[in-house]
């Protein structure tokens, strides 16, 4: 009984200390309950950058598809008398980069798509709270966001923009993950090797603490 009264008494204090940090919370959340209250359409945007990323997908699968059949020496038949149907595709220099930057051209597409669903939630949650208060819409919760408008200044507007924070969140992605493989093939080369092991952690912080920094500008 005695530590769960002190417990308490520290729990309180930590209240009394906390207390202007925890109305600011309170109010965060509050607010955030009626903007998405107030914003249910914006529960339809996951789906529809969905259903546009998979069309995007499905175009760029094409298009790799189609790099990747260009042979160097001309597509050969094994056996064309016999009705072999299996071919023979040898990859020039020039078909291996032109393939890394499709690979790399549809992750900028991913981050792209993801960036510009942040902008318009943006747009959607800045209009909301500077919007009138003291005019009561329809649904009996104050304030008007506009969803539409924000892909309205993506692409008039701020369409270079996303374009080219994507591009940063792609090139550090491609970074992280090719520090990722090295660190990978590098632990185990060395085995257990205790400062391999601290010399990787500390490199992948250093990386993950640059991925989150440049996500943060963009």
């Amino acid at each position: 009984m005695i530590i769960s009264w002190i417990a308490a008494l520290f729990f309180y204090c930590f209240l009394a200390c906390n207390w202007k940090s925890l109305r600011v919370s309170i109010a965060v959340i509050k607010t955030t309950s009626d903007w998405v209250a107030d914003t249910k359409r914006l529960l339809l945007m996951p789906l529809f950058f969905f259903i546009v990323g998979m069309g995007v997908f499905f175009l760029w699968a094409m298009g790799l598809a189609c790099i990747a059949s260009i042979s160097e020496n001309g597509i050969v038949s094994a056996n064309p008398s016999a009705g072999d149907q299996m071919k023979d595709v040898k990859w020039s220099d020039l078909t291996y980069w032109m393939v890394y930057l499709m690979c790399f051209f549809g992750v900028w597409v991913a981050f792209f798509l993801t960036s510009l669903n942040d902008y318009v939630t943006i747009v959607a949650a800045i209009t909301w709270y500077f919007s009138d208060k003291t005019i009561t819409d329809s649904d009996g919760i104050p304030g008007d966001s506009e969803v539409m408008l924000g892909f309205k200044w993506g692409f008039c507007y701020q369409l270079g923009s996303i374009a080219f924070g994507s591009l940063l969140l792609a090139v550090v992605w491609t970074i992280k993950t090719i520090m990722n493989y090295m660190a990978k093939k590098l632990e185990a080369a060395s085995g257990e090797n205790c400062c391999i092991k601290c010399l990787i952690c500390c490199m992948m912080a250093c990386v993950n603490c640059f991925d989150r920094f440049i996500r943060y500008i963009t």
